[in-house]
């Protein structure tokens, strides 16, 4: 086997971005480059230089056409999620390459996966921003349980305080004792329960960004484009809305100690 480096892991990443887009445009499914890779398209017209992630969103209903489309039709990428994986419990899905492979000693996904892009259902939250939080709150318990569960073994944070090491501990240990499949159920089920013609606010109910992921429903208006590595890809219609949202003044760049990539793994080419 062979060690793939950056360069190359942001290629096979977006091939696997390519062929999405194909699939999504021949099956009518709406998406959005969503997070840092928005970001990177409108800040540095593609990947950010430091970064190495792939992250794309759709409505509820796009994902669940997606995922049925994945299953049925022959789609030139492998997909992976907890309704089809036993081993895979997180609310949102993968596709990946299944010509590589990665490493990851910390995580149930060691050896299993290639390079991946991540697929994010982005669900009704609430149909006032208070009530969107509170419902959000509420799940805050079970959403820890679920990122402590897919661990294989404790291990030290690579991007958070070292205050909150002891917080992470207990989640990792409480999550021993539970079932990472009733935990994942527990959560999706408020969300899924609201009508998404009535939700005046949105979000993914597993975000990086927690909280702060509650927008309102024009951030997620669709119909747009960016461009990302020399090709044009699909958008939300305001992404400068989204992003201030999430980043402040985004197109500042960050200081050079925070220019990292926050993944642990390592990947290696099967050719």
């Amino acid at each position: 086997m062979r060690k793939i480096e950056l360069d190359e892991l942001k290629r096979i990443e977006f091939e696997l971005l390519c062929r999405l887009d194909e699939v999504c445009k021949k099956n009518a499914i709406k998406y959005s480059l969503a997070y840092g890779t928005l970001l990177g398209a409108v800040r540095h017209k593609g990947f950010i230089p430091w970064d190495d992630d792939v992250d794309v969103f759709m409505m509820r209903n796009d994902y669940e056409h997606f995922l049925r489309v994945c299953s049925e039709d022959d789609v030139p990428f492998k997909l992976v999620s907890h309704g089809t994986c036993e081993w895979y419990n997180y609310p949102f899905s993968k596709i990946y390459d299944d010509e590589t492979v990665l490493k990851e000693k910390n995580t149930y996904f060691d050896g299993k996966l290639g390079v991946f892009i991540d697929i994010f259902p982005i669900d009704p939250l609430g149909k006032t921003e208070k009530e969107a939080e509170k419902n959000y709150k509420k799940t805050a318990f079970v959403r820890e349980l679920i990122t402590a569960s897919n661990w294989k073994r404790f291990f030290r944070s690579k991007t958070r305080s070292v205050l909150i090491e002891p917080v992470r501990l207990f989640f990792y240990l409480a999550s021993r004792l539970t079932d990472p499949k009733k935990l994942l159920r527990k959560l999706e089920k408020p969300f899924l329960e609201i009508e998404e013609s009535e939700a005046k606010f949105f979000g993914s109910i597993y975000s990086p960004y927690r909280i702060k992921e509650i927008a309102p429903s024009e951030i997620y208006e669709w119909s747009s484009k960016v461009e990302f590595e020399g090709r044009t890809f699909c958008s939300i219609k305001n992404p400068e809305a989204y992003l201030t949202k999430f980043y402040g003044d985004y197109m500042k760049l960050p200081p050079e100690e925070k220019r990292v990539s926050h993944h642990l793994f390592e990947a290696w080419s099967n050719k």
